[in-house]
């Protein structure tokens, strides 16, 4: 299952697309050498694996594509939805324990990887992270939460509007159901990476990725009420004649965006690296017998 409504590609070394067969402007061959090397370093650190144990070290880096690259290569939904972070557990927390799942920062393999990822111009690291696991059927696995968040924090909590975002961020918002009572808190996705991965075993071992990617805005010229205010002033503008389609077009375009959004499961060998791919943000995965 794969799915961020939009035409995916994958790194070729000849900087070619599979998707389309053509040339992509310079980036796949830079994206392609990243990932050999990757894979490369990868293979060197493969220790041998007791083919008995049933524990499992998950190590992922998700990175993203810096600047504006890849926006304007597809169209994008203006609302791609949001992962189901109420259903995840965060490492760490009672639930994470009971079901046995811990992060550990020792034996990560991939630590040349994510240096060499954040050493070109291009790209930066968001997360980088290794748990480990028992190796659980797909019913059975939880959804984990893959978060991080760089917005800044108010002066006080009484400074924050309840229920209230910038228009870019709006479909970050989880709003309760018509049933559902009014005061209930509103969960909100964190900026600029939010979403779950789960690990799990059928035949073969998987992983399903639901990832939200949504860059923090850099205007803070003017506060939520504001920029909820201006746009309401061009709709209405547009509505009284006052100015063209073209011109209130031109106007949502400076829009803040509001996010891309990865969905994909993928079978996943023991011992290789793996390549979760879209234009604006990818996840290198690895999975291993745990040796702690």
């Amino acid at each position: 299952m794969k799915d961020y409504q939009t035409t995916p590609f994958t790194p070729d070394v000849d900087g070619m697309s599979p998707s389309t067969g053509e040339h992509s402007a310079g980036r796949i061959p830079r994206l392609a050498m990243i990932i050999v090397a990757v894979c490369l370093l990868a293979i060197s650190a493969t220790p041998a694996m007791a083919d008995d144990a049933r524990r499992l070290s998950v190590e992922f880096i998700v990175f993203e594509r810096t600047g504006n690259s890849g926006h304007d290569e597809e169209r994008w939904p203006e609302r791609p939805g949001l992962p189901a972070l109420k259903d995840a557990i965060e490492v760490g927390s009672t639930e994470a324990r009971e079901a046995d799942v811990r992060a550990s920062n020792s034996g990560k393999r991939l630590s040349g990887a994510a240096r060499r990822i954040d050493s070109e111009g291009n790209y930066r690291v968001l997360r980088h992270e290794r748990w480990t696991l028992p190796e659980m059927s797909r019913n059975d696995s939880p959804l984990i939460r893959v978060h991080r968040d760089e917005r800044p924090e108010p002066a006080s909590e009484a400074s924050r509007p309840e229920r209230q975002r910038v228009f870019g961020d709006d479909h970050l918002m989880d709003r309760p159901d018509s049933d559902t009572e009014a005061d209930e808190p509103v969960f909100q996705a964190a900026q600029p990476l939010d979403g779950t991965l789960s690990v799990y075993r059928t035949r073969y071992f998987h992983v399903a990725a639901d990832l939200l990617f949504n860059p923090v805005r850099d205007d803070d010229s003017l506060t939520p009420e504001e920029q909820t205010a201006e746009r309401s002033h061009r709709l209405e503008a547009l509505l009284a004649g006052q100015i063209s389609f073209d011109e209130f077009q031109a106007d949502m375009e400076r829009e803040p965006f509001p996010g891309y959004r990865l969905t994909e499961s993928r079978r996943l060998r023991l011992g290789e690296l793996h390549y979760l791919d879209h234009p604006r943000f990818g996840v290198i995965i690895r999975l291993d017998r745990s040796e702690d």
